[in-house]
């Protein structure tokens, strides 16, 4: 009985195992979805079937991966007026994006469908915190993210900074030394000015000298080159920078040697070089006088190529434009075609009982017409000082022929020295110019600062009408004490002046960072007030800035010097001044 028992539990258990090695894959019973894992990445998850005669296996959608946005530091930085595209890379099918957080900055939309990140603020938008957006593709197999750092940068707001200098050397920049390129779309800054010594991997033609320099960069900032202007055993200073409508580059300053081949006629003379946009020189001219001096210290192009250069002189140039003020120096205006072929020379001054009257150019623009103005200063009462033999700030206006109209404008003064260093011309061709001042009063306004001759200066802005060249206003910029504020170049866009120069004082109540900081005013025309002003420096250093300019998407670009850090730029020759540029919002 015992034995049948335990054959009759044999049984049973022999032929549950056989019931078990029947049908191992039958999910009959079960539900459809019963055998899935859920989770965040399914790759190489699969799916299986099977039937009496045969079975099938189904790889599921294996999940999206190695998603990027190749966006760098600057592109994170958006600018308002700027349109950025970024665009992400990834491995394998999505079929959903999603963005977190889900605000997203002014101007900035996010595609669902493709993971598109276009960024377009418009102007005049609010500053947008950094912030760290996570993106995540999405497909039925699993997800992956990738985090996209953005802000929008508020009018003022810095984007980059680059400087280039010389160990141990001081690098000079010319004022209005930075423009940018006139083609449609804007790609290119320049900047030049003097050192002593080799510059960005050239060698200088004159290595114990100063030789003048010209550099090009792209609009973030990258360098595409230098090139050095100078003659072995003299100095070459400058240059003043136009760029004409195809991009070529014209620069001017003045050389005392017989700079590429050109016959040194006095000392120093007056240069006139071109480059094309790839920095190839295309010709250089230079104007001497017999026993004296002719600088070029300013240069306008018109959209021939035709290029006016405006200086002094204390001679009789080489072509027979003769000073009148013999003695002092007077403004001398010279012309060139494109082709570098000399087309007409003028100097204006003025001499009265023996006494000569200094004057002298230092800006020039040119007008819708045609014209030309040349701002400097005059110490010739025939010539628009006021009072005579004071330094007075004074424009002068010529044709395109080079001939002096006879038409000056000169601001009053109440004793001490008043100078125009840079100038620009709106749409309805009326003349603003910026300087600097240390009379008591100015176009009969009170200085700011202590009144202190040679030592406290008021920065200045004045309008001139348009065609007549009268003066419409003035406006002073300065601190109260013994402090000292002077501008150096005005640029317009957008129905706004900007001016840059340079302060040691809390100008319009910003906080000054170093022991003298460059200074950017916005100013409003419509309104006549001044929307915001900047102060760029470093902590116990000195920044100076000597221009302005700005791109088609109205992005302000800053060029000076300086011998501290910038914005987190390191200035590796300092305590020596380098050249920078910086990127501003507008």
């Amino acid at each position: 009985m015992r034995i049948k028992c335990l054959l009759i539990l044999f049984s049973l258990a022999f032929g549950s195992c056989l019931k078990a090695k029947k049908s191992p894959f039958d999910i009959s019973s079960k539900s459809p979805t019963s055998s899935i894992i859920v989770g965040r990445a399914l790759a190489g998850t699969t799916s299986t079937s099977s039937s009496s005669s045969s079975s099938t296996t189904t790889a599921t959608t294996v999940a999206p991966s190695n998603l990027v946005y190749s966006v760098t530091a600057l592109q994170s930085k958006l600018i308002p007026g700027n349109t950025t595209t970024i665009t992400p890379t990834i491995t394998g099918t999505v079929t959903s994006w999603t963005i977190s957080p889900s605000t997203l900055p002014p101007g900035v939309t996010f595609d669902s469908t493709t993971g598109v990140i276009t960024c377009s603020p418009p102007i005049g938008s609010a500053a947008f915190p950094l912030t760290n957006f996570t993106v995540t593709a999405i497909n039925p197999g699993g997800n992956t993210s990738f985090t996209v750092p953005l802000q929008v940068l508020a009018s003022g707001d810095n984007v980059w900074t680059v400087i280039s200098g010389v160990s141990g050397q001081d690098v000079g920049v010319a004022h209005g030394g930075l423009m940018i390129d006139k083609t449609t779309n804007s790609t290119s800054l320049y900047t030049g000015g003097q050192v002593i010594g080799n510059m960005d991997g050239v060698t200088s033609p004159a290595p114990a000298n100063l030789a003048a320099f010209i550099s090009k960069y792209d609009l973030d900032g990258n360098r595409s080159w230098t090139r050095m202007l100078g003659v072995s055993g003299a100095n070459t200073n400058g240059p003043s920078i136009q760029v004409d409508p195809s991009g070529n580059v014209y620069v001017t300053g003045d050389t005392s040697g017989n700079l590429d081949g050109n016959t040194l006629i006095g000392s120093p003379n007056a240069f006139v070089s071109k480059f094309d946009s790839a920095g190839t020189k295309q010709w250089t001219k230079t104007k001497g006088s017999s026993g004296s001096y002719v600088s070029g210290i300013a240069i306008a192009v018109d959209s021939a190529g035709n290029s006016f250069l405006v200086g002094e002189t204390k001679g009789t140039l080489d072509d027979g434009a003769v000073n009148t003020g013999a003695g002092d120096s007077g403004l001398t205006f010279v012309k060139y075609n494109t082709s570098g072929t000399w087309q007409a020379s003028r100097t204006i001054g003025h001499s009265t009982g023996g006494t000569a009257r200094h004057m002298g150019g230092q800006a020039i623009v040119i007008d819708s017409t045609g014209n030309i103005w040349a701002g400097g200063m005059s110490k010739s009462g025939v010539n628009c000082a006021s009072p005579d033999l004071s330094q007075t700030a004074a424009i002068f206006k010529f044709t395109s022929s080079t001939t002096y109209t006879g038409t000056c404008t000169g601001v009053n003064t109440s004793g001490g020295n008043t100078f125009i260093f840079g100038m620009a011309v709106d749409s309805s061709d009326n003349i603003y110019a910026v300087g600097y001042t240390d009379a008591n009063t100015f176009d009969s306004i009170t200085k700011n600062s202590s009144y202190s001759a040679g030592v406290n200066y008021d920065a200045f802005l004045i309008k001139f009408n348009a065609s007549t060249g009268t003066k419409a206003w003035t406006r002073l910029y300065g601190v109260s004490g013994a402090t000292s504020t002077k501008a150096y170049a005005v640029t317009i866009s957008g129905g706004y002046l900007y001016l840059t120069g340079e302060t040691n004082g809390n100008l319009n109540s910003e906080t000054k960072n170093g022991s003298i900081d460059m200074f950017i005013i916005k100013y409003e025309l419509s309104t006549d007030t001044v929307k915001w002003t900047k102060l760029v420096g470093s902590s116990g250093k000195i920044t100076v800035g000597q221009g302005l300019t700005f791109d088609s998407n109205k992005t302000m670009y800053g060029v000076g010097a300086t011998n501290g850090d910038l914005y987190g730029t390191t200035n590796s020759t300092k305590p020596n001044y380098s050249m920078f540029i910086t990127r501003f919002v507008q």
